[in-house]
């Protein structure tokens, strides 16, 4: 195993984020509502972790959403996102397609990339105000 790859295991990538919080494995355990001996053996890369297990772990520790993709990405598994979407959506293959298409100009692919992002920025902006707007409309219903 190379040194990028072992920095980058699934054990590592939860021991750094585990001492990060100033937990014991005992502790990270007790909150994913594991066995200390696993967490030990996951640590050590004895063992590995499905989905599931990951994501209990990263409960358990409290990171943020960026956090819980990496670990889950050092334990085999998709990012949040794409699990949910699905990596055979049509729409995401046509944009994977696209970007990844060398025979494209590369300013034609930056372009792409910027149109899809301020699309995707837009969209979010419009999503922010609508749910502020259901939020005062809670508060006076």
């Amino acid at each position: 195993m190379t040194e990028r790859a072992a920095g980058n295991s699934f054990g590592t990538v939860l021991r750094a984020y585990r001492q990060r919080a100033r937990l014991s494995q005992s502790e990270v355990a007790r909150r994913a509502g594991l066995d200390p001996s696993f967490v030990n053996r996951l640590e050590s890369g004895q063992r590995s972790a499905e989905r599931p297990i990951a994501e209990r772990l990263a409960n358990a520790l409290g990171i943020d959403p960026a956090e819980t993709d990496r670990l889950l990405a050092a334990g085999g598994h998709l990012p949040r996102l794409f699990d949910r979407v699905g990596l055979q959506d049509p729409t995401l293959q046509i944009v994977v397609q696209i970007l990844g298409d060398e025979s494209l100009p590369t300013e034609e692919r930056e372009d792409f990339r910027e149109v899809i992002r301020l699309i995707g920025e837009r969209w979010l902006r419009r999503r922010e105000v609508g749910l502020r707007a259901e939020d005062g409309a809670a508060d006076y219903g």
